[in-house]
């Protein structure tokens, strides 16, 4: 039987979709992919956050192989003379020597690069400041052992002034210390050098920049032996995660004068009213809201650690572990920690 032309094209209509038909499957193809979407960033941020535990564990590892190698945890920074050195140490005479970031580049199988470094020269602390150090153009290449991968700055590129080139920043600072800041200016900053091993002291307030403190394991020209730990090394802070590494003020990365420009190879810097260490205080909870690419962050001590992940940030303790701290735990429980001698250093 031969088919008629009605039975063609009745077939024909019944083989294709309706425009309704249409729209329900791009509506269900929407609604899946919006479902899926969370997940598959979720799953991409755990990813990452993995990969920065990991690298949070190789730098404490290289520290500890350091202290294998030398008998004592690296400064946070150096000043020289040694005889004119200590944690609030700034005399005439004084010249700035490496970062921890840079001593431990041999344990962290980085030879070639610490070979580049004049160890014996300056070291630079805000690059838009400290341009006629010896080391400033190593100081600012930038080094991805030194940048979580949920670092959302570390897309940025520079200006026309500064390190020039792409971000070079950080996402760990040493603990320096612990505690709550008290008084203003210099007012509460010891007159002499200061110590080279773990005190009780509390922060030292700068107007402007980040405290100093020498109560942490590295802090300014420390010389802490594990016996000075008395805490305990499962009890104390020894680098923590940080997203307020500095920036130039109310700009991106490396554009101007405004604020300090800081790498992950800073060593110290003192300006008029304050000094900025590599590292920072345990003073406050974690995760104080401020973007260094719009704002200054380290005036008084307001932003010190915290990270991109949701909900916390990572630490390093001095015996090697990493921990996830949430931002539920009290600034009383993170000062703690952030000192080797308090006497009650407890994990929460």
């Amino acid at each position: 039987m031969i088919p008629t032309e009605k039975a063609h094209r009745g077939r024909s209509r019944r083989a294709a979709f309706t425009l309704i038909e249409l729209l329900v499957v791009i509506a269900i193809i929407g609604v899946l992919v919006g479902l899926l979407l969370p997940a598959v960033q979720t799953a991409r941020e755990a990813a990452r956050r993995a990969a920065c535990t990991n690298k949070l564990k190789q730098l404490s590892l290289a520290v500890l192989n350091y202290v294998d190698g030398r008998g004592v945890f690296p400064s946070a920074a150096v000043t020289r003379p040694s005889g004119q050195a200590g944690a609030y140490s700034w005399t005439t005479g004084i010249s700035v020597g490496p970062s921890w970031s840079v001593l431990i580049l041999p344990q962290l199988e980085e030879l070639a690069r610490y070979d580049t470094f004049n160890m014996n020269g300056t070291f630079a602390g805000c690059f838009n400041n400290d341009s006629t150090a010896n080391n400033y153009a190593q100081q600012k290449l930038r080094n991805d052992a030194f940048i979580c991968p949920s670092n959302l700055h570390s897309s940025l590129t520079s200006g026309t002034a500064g390190v020039n080139g792409p971000y070079a920043g950080t996402s760990y600072f040493p603990v320096i210390g612990g505690g709550a800041v008290t008084g203003s200016g210099y007012s509460n900053c010891p007159s002499t050098v200061g110590p080279t091993t773990p005190t009780s002291d509390p922060p030292c307030r700068s107007t402007g920049y980040r405290p100093l403190a020498a109560g942490g394991v590295m802090f300014l020209n420390s010389a802490t032996k594990f016996r000075h730990i008395t805490d305990g090394s499962s009890k104390s802070f020894l680098l923590g995660e940080t997203r307020y590494s500095n920036l130039a003020t109310g700009h991106s990365w490396s554009s101007g004068s405004k604020g300090c420009e800081y790498t992950w190879a800073s060593s110290v810097y003192r300006g008029a009213n304050g000094w900025l260490v590599n590292g920072a205080v345990a003073a406050n909870m974690l995760n104080p809201d401020c973007d260094p690419v719009t704002a200054r962050c380290e005036p008084e001590s307001h932003a010190n650690f915290g990270s991109f992940h949701f909900g916390g940030a990572q630490f390093a303790l001095a015996d090697g572990s990493v921990h996830f701290l949430t931002d539920a735990v009290t600034a009383a429980v993170i000062r703690s920690l952030g000192q080797v001698a308090s006497g009650d250093g407890t994990l929460p």
